[in-house]
């Protein structure tokens, strides 16, 4: 030990020694623990916000919480492609509480892009087409599973057993080397394959087509058919005139089979009874209906969320229903008679799905035509059944967004779009006013807002000629 460090030692020993004498063994104890303490909080509080920043060519990129995040990416660098790195691509110690900590992945990634480096990438195959680039095999099984979720079917009030989820095409992989623009992240991949691509394709029309049956027969929206064929007045179709169609096309498509169990409603049927002491044209209720109620199992079939398949297993009545009987005069009429006018089952008279301003109505606009009411809501505004129905899709679907179907019978179906959440299935059975979904702004939309269209046959009739 040399002279300062034995005069340092002696100081320390002397001032310990007067501390004891004037306050004693167990507070000197205490003291130094305090000490330790506080020492050892302060290297744990520096060592924990200690990172590194990573720079390129002396231009900062992010932060990485240590070196060996940094050398795994130079190393694997240099092992993949043989170029040494460590010249243009530099890490050093700071302190930095605000920074936000890039993966080794992330830095790669950056560095490749600024080096003009390719990427090793693996690209995932539908059917031989290129669908996306992932970083590996794991991303794109993660990405197949994730896609497969987004399509299960969620029933607020059945029981749901998943018998069989798969992918109708056929998936393969292959490595390659990719820009790294092109390499996706797992949720970028789930983005891209979920919103589907876009192909134009040519359909000849045929005897007795209009172009509600083109747009139907094709999945499609007639702004869109009108927006692929400016040139052609679409009220003056001809036989075998070819009609360019633009449809969004599924990447992959998600086949579901499940077994669903619940108590269903069963709608009442309505009987009508001639009365000849009644006027003609006045019609009364003489009783009315009511639902009954049945426990269902049955087995469905969904294709990208459309069911195309249903088989009722079981079908037991808890409560039978009780049919609405109609009295319809056919006396002459008269001057002076009563009776409340009633409309009839098939009237088509449906209540609001939601409260707000229309915002556009049905009819041309911007030069094509509008086929329904857009109600202007906030983004989480509950969306309600315009009337009991059956569900026929809920999902995706292109322009519309989020989209729920209901089928009313007697040729009516309510459509309901640009949803921000889905709260019904396919093949569910939904009452007047109960709610299927959240309104949102998703699709092609210009804002928060509820798109309400009412169908008659499969034409698009104006809503608000059928609200109440």
């Amino acid at each position: 030990m040399n002279k300062p460090t034995e005069i340092f030692y002696a100081k320390i020993s002397s001032i310990i020694r007067k501390i004891r004498q004037k306050i004693g063994y167990s507070v000197l104890l205490g003291t130094l623990f305090g000490l330790a303490v506080t020492v050892m909080v302060l290297y744990i509080y520096i060592k924990s916000h200690t990172v590194y920043i990573v720079k390129i060519n002396n231009n900062s990129i992010g932060y990485v919480q240590n070196l060996e995040t940094f050398n795994e990416v130079i190393e694997k660098i240099k092992s993949t492609d043989g170029i040494d790195i460590t010249q243009s691509v530099t890490a050093e110690k700071t302190r930095d509480v605000s920074s936000k900590l890039l993966s080794s992945y992330e830095i790669e990634r950056i560095a490749r892009q600024s080096l003009k480096l390719k990427m090793p990438a693996v690209a995932m195959y539908a059917n031989g087409e290129e669908v996306v680039k992932l970083p590996s095999k794991e991303d794109v099984d993660k990405v197949l599973e994730k896609v497969k979720q987004n399509y299960i079917p969620q029933y607020k009030d059945a029981t749901v057993s998943i018998l069989s989820s798969k992918i109708k095409e056929n998936i393969e992989t292959k490595d390659t080397l990719a820009n790294p623009s092109e390499v996706l992240d797992i949720n970028g991949a789930v983005q891209k394959i979920m919103a589907g691509k876009n192909e134009q394709k040519k359909y000849v029309v045929q005897q007795g087509d209009t172009i509600w049956d083109i747009a139907l027969k094709n999945d499609v929206e007639i702004e869109d058919i009108q927006e692929a064929n400016p040139d052609i007045d679409l009220d003056k179709i001809k036989i075998n005139q070819e009609i360019k169609l633009n449809a969004i096309v599924p990447y992959i498509n998600i086949e579901i089979e499940a077994a669903v169990s619940s108590d269903e409603q069963i709608p009442f049927e309505t009987k009508t009874i001639t009365d000849k002491n009644l006027a003609r044209g006045t019609t009364k209720v003489k009783q009315e209906g009511k639902y009954g109620l049945a426990h269902v199992e049955k087995k469905i079939t969904l294709l990208n969320n459309s069911l195309v398949k249903e088989e009722v297993l079981k079908n037991n009545i808890i409560t039978a229903a009780v049919d609405k009987v109609v009295v319809t005069g056919s006396k002459a009429p008269t001057r002076n008679y009563s009776g409340t006018l009633v409309a009839s089952a098939a009237s088509g008279r449906f209540g609001w799905p939601s409260r707000g301003q229309i915002s556009s109505g049905f009819g041309r606009r911007w030069g094509r035509l509008h086929t329904g009411v857009d109600i202007r809501t906030p983004v989480g505004t509950p969306v309600a059944a315009a009337d009991s129905g059956t569900v026929t899709f809920a999902g995706w679907n292109g322009s519309y967004g989020y989209l729920v179907k209901i089928s009313h019978g007697n040729g009516y179906e309510t459509l309901y779009a640009h949803n921000s959440k889905l709260l019904v299935s396919p093949g569910q059975m939904v009452s007047k006013g109960q709610k299927i979904s959240l309104s949102g702004n998703t699709g092609r939309s210009t804002g928060p807002h509820v798109h309400f269209e009412v169908r008659k046959n499969g034409v698009p009739q104006n809503p608000l000629s059928y609200l109440k």
